[in-house]
């Protein structure tokens, strides 16, 4: 198993990276975020029980983060039928060039040989 050191932050736009890009519904984001760590060990998001899903405040302010940072756009749209509001998630340019520059960074960590696809999935890339 790679061992992935990522900040908050790098954490959101990896997760939205994985997701084509944009990610709807911010429970997708924190379960996806909490089976990443869960995987990947050794990360800094702590997750706490919440009533629908795992919820990580770490994972949360990284989100905040990256929409102050320009590196995330973040809206609401209406549910089908309108019962309720989804958060939306999409990669700024900023944002995808972030992901593409904390991958290089983890496959120089993880000195991942370039034709171990198996490796280089499990960090997205």
């Amino acid at each position: 198993m790679v061992e992935v050191r990522l900040t908050p932050v790098e954490w959101v736009v990896l997760l939205v990276w994985l997701a084509n890009g944009r990610l709807r519904g911010g429970m997708v984001l924190q379960k996806l975020g909490f089976l990443g760590v869960m995987e990947a060990g050794g990360c800094r998001l702590e997750y706490i029980p919440s009533r629908y899903t795992p919820f990580s405040v770490q994972l949360a302010e990284g989100v905040r983060e990256a929409k102050e940072g320009g590196l995330l756009r973040v809206y609401t749209v209406s549910s089908r039928g309108g019962a309720y509001t989804v958060y939306v998630f999409e990669l700024t340019p900023e944002g995808q060039r972030l992901y593409r520059e904390s991958v290089g960074r983890l496959e120089r960590e993880a000195r991942v040989p370039q034709g171990d696809e198996e490796a280089r999935g499990a960090l997205g890339g």
